[in-house]
């Protein structure tokens, strides 16, 4: 099981590509994703496996890396527009040293979720 957990809603611009990449990895994975108001929330959702926090401050991995972490029950975790006032338990990645915007960011882990499930099951990545 794949959790993504962020704090607020996606807007509306984004939704869509959200609903694209969603039905994408249907077929190669289960992907739970659980919007929060505030993110003292966060924690409750918090389930088993293993939670990363997504921070421009963390570990940087390439696609091959991010896949391996799909190979079990995983957690990730994005703050809102401020970031995380309090620190997250988990470990923190990073897809580069650079901001983004909280919204933009939900595409990009959801795509990069479906990249390393094409790698995990040898599904060859549309282009």
């Amino acid at each position: 099981m794949i959790r993504i957990i962020a704090v607020g809603r996606l807007k509306q611009e984004y939704t869509l590509l959200q609903g694209e990449y969603l039905k994408k990895i249907k077929g190669l994975g289960r992907v739970e994703l659980i919007e929060v108001r505030d993110e003292r929330d966060i924690l409750k959702y918090l389930k088993k496996g293993k939670t990363y926090v997504c921070d421009e401050r963390g570990r940087m991995l390439d696609s091959q890396e991010f896949s391996e972490l799909l190979k079990e029950d995983v957690n990730f975790v994005i703050g809102g527009p401020e970031g995380f006032s309090f620190d997250i338990p988990g470990e923190k990645i990073a897809f580069s040293r650079m901001t983004f915007s909280h919204q933009l960011f939900r595409i990009m882990l959801l795509e990069q979720i479906y990249r390393g499930l094409c790698i995990l099951h040898s599904h060859p990545y549309p282009k």
